[in-house]
């Protein structure tokens, strides 16, 4: 009695300590911003020394020191991957032996055990990578007191709502550099060189020459700060039932942790190297207030994309049968389809096929739908779905009642039926 009890006590303070444990380590995992308090100026210290700190911690790089030394307020943004979990739910079969009632050669009814395969739904804790942006904007010298304090880097609100950043597009990104390299009517020649020294266009060296009266001539390699997903694999436990033979030789079911190989994708930042040219007239050549082109960016026209062969796709009306066509959802919300479209770019297709008639929906060369009527009642009795141009998914009414019996799923090559007897929307059992 007194072991027992001593027993339940030390499960129950193992328990505290272990929800303890967790509490502290999904707080450090929610919080990347952990050093932050490191970022934040302190009242003893100038913003002279402030920013060299940032700088040599590498939160901000020369270029941005030397902007900032230059009189210049600067804003940093910055990219931090924060791992988090999420819950998901999954399903799987699980074989149950049950009872049924049969009748022998002697006319008796005697209870028969039987195995059936039943869906069940489990959870489990899937990790995953978030791309969470936060900004430090530093004010311009002598803006504010030397004993101002400063937060510093802090955590964005709603944190968890935040999503992983886009990358731009290759336009996007050579568009907002050449926008930023273009010298305005009211900025002089000496303040525009600055501005393409701390954007990496220009040297000192090449500033010097150009005070000396030398025009120039710029052709260098800027770097573009992308992104990209990249798919990785790890490994994740799962809760599985096995069957199992016993000493005396019966078999049973339990319960087995397996491990599973499972995809995820991240974002990924990289640094792609674009060759950049512009040309500088040398000093006093060009009146101050003359404006310039920015720099010329190769494999960049500058051109926008052509508004006429936008319209030439898309700006179909789409007709009431299309309409209706697509309105069709699948019954099962586990049903991968195809969802993103544009109606205008839509067309129907009538054919025969086995003798069953089929309107097909396609987007350009693509498939997204097919709706049959297999009986010749002129009433659909098949639903098709496609998801990349492939089947994914399917409804059949095979008695012809205007109700579905069967459901198809395609996956990995392999196809699932569940049967609806009752045709009640849920799916009874699995052939």
């Amino acid at each position: 009695m007194y072991q027992s009890a001593k027993t339940y006590l030390c499960s129950i303070l193992f328990g505290v300590l272990l929800v303890s444990c967790s509490s502290s380590l999904f707080a450090i995992q929610d919080d990347p911003f952990g050093s932050s308090n490191a970022m934040e100026k302190k009242t003893s210290e100038t913003w002279q020394q402030f920013m060299t700190r940032m700088n040599t911690a590498g939160v901000i790089n020369d270029a941005v020191f030397e902007q900032w030394q230059s009189g210049q307020a600067v804003t940093v943004p910055r990219t931090v991957a924060v791992m988090r979990t999420r819950m998901e739910t999954r399903a799987r079969k699980v074989p149950v032996t049950r009872m049924r009632t049969e009748t022998n050669d002697e006319g008796q009814e005697i209870q028969v055990p039987y195995t059936e395969n039943v869906t069940q739904s489990y959870t489990v804790s899937v990790p995953y990578t978030e791309q969470v942006m936060q900004n430090i904007s530093v004010p311009a010298p002598g803006t504010l007191a030397e004993n101002a304090p400063f937060t510093g880097f802090a955590p964005p609100k709603n944190m968890a709502k935040v999503t992983a950043p886009q990358p731009l597009s290759r336009e996007a990104s050579y568009e907002n550099f050449h926008q930023s390299t273009v010298k305005t009517s009211t900025e002089s020649w000496q303040s525009y060189l600055g501005r393409l020294k701390v954007l990496k266009v220009v040297s000192s060296k090449q500033i010097g020459q150009w005070k000396n009266g030398q025009p120039l001539e710029l052709t260098t390699n800027v770097p573009f700060t992308r992104m990209r997903q990249e798919t990785r694999t790890r490994t994740v436990p799962v809760q599985r039932m096995v069957t199992e033979t016993d000493e005396n030789g019966e078999t049973k079911q339990v319960y087995k942790t397996q491990t599973v190989q499972q995809n995820y994708t991240v974002q990924i930042p990289y640094t792609e190297m674009v060759p950049v040219s512009i040309v500088i007239p040398g000093k006093g050549a060009a009146s101050a207030n003359a404006t310039n082109a920015g720099a010329k960016i190769k494999g960049w026209s500058g051109k926008k994309k052509s508004r006429t062969a936008k319209k030439s796709r898309g700006n179909k009306k789409p007709s009431a049968r299309l309409i209706s066509l697509m309105k069709m959802r699948p019954k099962q919300s586990e049903a991968r389809y195809d969802r993103k479209y544009e109606l205008g770019e839509l067309e129907i297709n009538d054919f025969t096929k086995d003798d069953s008639r089929i309107q097909e929906v396609k987007q350009g060369s693509r498939t997204l739908r097919q709706f049959a009527d297999t009986d010749g009642d002129n009433k659909i009795d098949t639903w098709i779905f496609f998801k990349d141009g492939k089947e994914s998914y399917c409804e059949q009414d095979l008695d012809g009642d205007g109700k579905v019996d069967q459901y198809q799923f395609h996956e990995n090559g392999k196809v699932r039926n569940g049967i609806d007897e009752d045709q009640d929307g849920e799916i009874d059992f699995w052939d």
